[in-house]
């Protein structure tokens, strides 16, 4: 796994693999670009091959931490104010973390170069003042003020707008199923439960019913049949409603000793 880090600030939105030059502006997104020469390398001189995949942010259930996890500690702390980082005005682009491993598995099984590099993501992207204002409402804090410390970046080595170009996934036959109007409902259910303590079950259920009802509501649209999501196959017809959601995932007559023994 690598990171959309790896760009640095593209001059070109949304921004595609083959983007040069790469100038990463963080330890961690320079960390990551190196290890992607480090897979190039060893797959070119040991006769190898790598996936290389590079992530816009990953959000879902289980999350130790990025925004909504952020936003949550401090609204536990203060009711009345809600500090973001920076101007507000940065957007970014978000992945459930369900599409994630489905993509990742579904690239695996179907690229074959030396060396395949694909961007994960949607495209959509928001903006965090946005995502303030939606969990205040979601929340109930009418009366909660939003701050923001200011500047371009959030932090040191932030990347202020970031979207990535997909197409290449695309092409391949994959899309990502969960756009921005399920991560906004994830973003509301999240919230809900951290906030009330309801059990993590609960809340992935309701989730689980939200995803199943977009599915069903589009099941005609290209890539519908390979979606899954927790575990359970997103109906590629109004008859194929899965049963009880599993912690795994599951891709019909998919042989896992099929997979390549040189693969990195």
């Amino acid at each position: 796994s690598s990171s959309s880090t790896v760009f640095g600030i593209p001059r070109v939105r949304p921004t595609p693999e083959d983007y040069a030059p790469l100038k990463p502006i963080s330890v961690y997104g320079a960390s990551k670009l190196a290890c992607e020469g480090m897979l190039s390398a060893y797959c070119h001189m040991f006769g190898m091959r790598s996936w290389i995949f590079r992530f816009a942010n990953i959000v879902g259930s289980r999350g130790t931490h990025g925004i909504l996890v952020d936003f949550m500690r401090k609204l536990k702390k203060n009711k009345k104010s809600l500090e973001v980082l920076g101007d507000g005005r940065q957007r970014k682009s978000y992945l459930l973390v369900e599409d994630c491993a489905d993509a990742m598995i579904f690239a695996f099984r179907r690229a074959k170069e030396e060396v395949n590099i694909f961007n994960l993501g949607t495209a959509d992207d928001i903006q965090i003042s946005r995502i303030a204002k939606i969990v205040l409402q979601k929340l109930g804090l009418k009366d909660t003020k939003i701050g923001y410390t200011g500047g371009r970046q959030g932090w040191l080595g932030d990347v202020p707008l970031m979207l990535l170009d997909t197409s290449r996934m695309r092409k391949l036959g994959w899309r990502a199923f969960a756009g921005l109007p399920i991560y906004l409902l994830l973003v509301g259910g999240w919230f809900l439960w951290a906030w009330h303590d309801w059990g993590q079950p609960l809340i992935e259920r309701m989730i689980h019913r939200e995803l199943i009802g977009h599915a069903i509501a589009s099941h005609d649209a290209p890539g519908g049949p390979h979606r899954f999501v927790r575990g359970a196959q997103v109906p590629g017809r109004k008859d194929d409603l899965p049963g009880a959601a599993q912690d795994r995932f599951r891709d019909e007559g998919a042989d896992p000793a099929a997979a390549p023994r040189d693969a990195i």
